[in-house]
């Protein structure tokens, strides 16, 4: 833009500004000194392209920011789900032993006790326990057994009547996968399974984890938790 103008038609004191800033940028303070004093125009179309620019910085700014954010937010969303899909796997494969203690278990307390739930929750919530020892706590309590397999039974007869009400041969393969592999008295194996349903190994592995993602939204979802509230 000082191109415009040539050197002898600036001030004196500025041609030394110019002079001075002739092996570096010039300010933003020194812009508007030259223009408020040569180009009262230039001036103000300086000072809607700078506060255009601003603007737009602080836009890349907010973006960049909520960028974080969201990348952040996703990460925390995402080892949460992968959390309680880890506890539903953990229940399922201890399902025997837990609701075994359930049925034999004696206890006067309220079989939908909220507050005992949210405490089952926030143990098996606990990231630097493992499986085993979040089993034995739970096993250890009989009120902490009897109100974590009140839902999970719940949860699990729920699931039972969705695949039922879907009408769906598939749907129903995948309720007699859970079924077989986690909570029938005799443990059935990956390739007795496969062969009385009539499909590859693969696919049962496939329908479990297709069942237990299911699962997992019923037993720690906002719906299935709510119900304890």
């Amino acid at each position: 833009m000082l191109s415009m103008h040539s050197r002898k038609d600036l001030p004196n004191s500025k041609m030394g500004v110019v002079l001075k800033k002739k092996k570096s940028k010039l300010s933003i303070e020194d812009l508007r000194e030259l223009f408020s004093e040569k180009d009262p125009e230039m001036l103000e179309a300086f000072e809607n392209i700078l506060d255009a620019a601003l603007q737009r910085a602080a836009e890349i700014g907010a973006e960049s920011v909520r960028g974080v954010i969201e990348i952040e937010r996703e990460k925390y969303c995402n080892d949460r789900y992968q959390l309680r899909v880890e506890n539903t796997k953990l229940l399922l494969q201890h399902y025997r032993s837990l609701n075994a203690r359930f049925t034999k278990a004696v206890w006067k307390g309220q079989e939908d006790d909220s507050d005992e739930f949210v405490r089952v929750i926030d143990l098996m919530n606990r990231k630097n326990l493992k499986g085993a020892v979040i089993v034995d706590s739970i096993k250890k309590s009989s009120e902490k057994t009897c109100v974590i397999m009140t839902h999970v039974n719940r949860m699990l007869d729920e699931y039972k009547s969705m695949c039922e009400e879907n009408n769906s041969e598939v749907d129903m393969k995948h309720w007699r996968v859970i079924r077989d592999l986690y909570l029938s008295p005799k443990r059935g194996t990956v390739e007795t399974i496969a062969e009385h349903e009539g499909i590859h190994k693969r696919t049962v592995y496939k329908y479990a984890e297709d069942a237990i993602e299911t699962l997992t939204m019923l037993l720690f979802g906002v719906d299935g938790i709510e119900e304890f509230h």
